[in-house]
């Protein structure tokens, strides 16, 4: 049965769970300065004190992700916030039904029983806020690139990916949460995805039809790196 100690190291508490593996292994939870080892039975404090010391900078680096997560969340309540196209928006909240977000002026006000309710609410509005924004950029660079046109476009949430394309079923899918980004960046996974229905892959081909479409695709590509937190892919 696997037995749980914490053993103090500094400003640090590690809690370590013991039980029938073969190596060490450890998690940072969230910015506190707690510490998650699992070890096989028998393992010595002092050996896991030197397993938690020599990755101390590994540590610092999650809990300040952590800590920039928090710091991007949005904020569902009046006088809160939420990020749209790259910038932050006042909230206004309101209880009731039907659950609904929408922009008015230079507010988000969203109307939600509960929480949960107001978090899907604002999930639909980046849903339509992406459609309106990607449909005019599908139309403008399917010409200039020389693909097919897409067959059908699909909008989700994702956590995973930042957009994904059929290259058999010539079907898109963008994420939503691509709202919460400058629109330069939605263009540019807009172009990625329109790339593969040319290159399935990202060979060198995939990616000369990208740069030649998009110069600065890297820089538009690191805009998605600006949220501390969410980091899919652009497969």
């Amino acid at each position: 049965m696997p037995v749980t100690t914490e053993i103090p190291l500094g400003p640090l508490t590690v809690r370590v769970t013991r039980k029938r593996m073969k190596t060490l292994r450890m998690r940072v939870p969230g910015p506190e300065p707690v510490v998650f080892v699992s070890a096989p039975y028998g393992t010595n404090d002092d050996v896991i004190r030197g397993f938690v010391t020599e990755r101390s900078n590994w540590i610092e680096r999650q809990r300040a992700a952590h800590r920039s997560r928090a710091s991007q969340a949005d904020r569902l309540e009046t006088g809160g916030a939420l990020r749209l196209w790259g910038t932050w928006v006042a909230v206004e909240r309101l209880d009731g039904t039907p659950a609904r977000a929408q922009i008015l002026g230079d507010r988000v006000v969203v109307r939600a029983p509960d929480d949960a309710t107001a978090e899907r609410a604002v999930a639909r509005l980046r849903a339509r806020e992406v459609n309106q924004a990607a449909l005019p950029i599908v139309s403008r660079y399917v010409p200039r690139m020389a693909v097919p046109e897409p067959t059908t476009i699909r909008y989700r949430q994702m956590s995973t990916r930042w957009g994904s394309c059929n290259h058999a079923t010539r079907a898109i899918t963008l994420n939503t949460l691509l709202a919460r980004y400058p629109e330069a960046a939605l263009e540019y996974v807009v172009v990625h995805e329109l790339a593969h229905l040319h290159h399935p892959n990202h060979s060198p081909e995939f990616w000369a039809l990208v740069a030649s479409t998009l110069p600065d695709h890297e820089l538009r590509r690191r805009l998605l790196r600006s949220d501390g937190g969410f980091m899919p892919s652009v497969l």
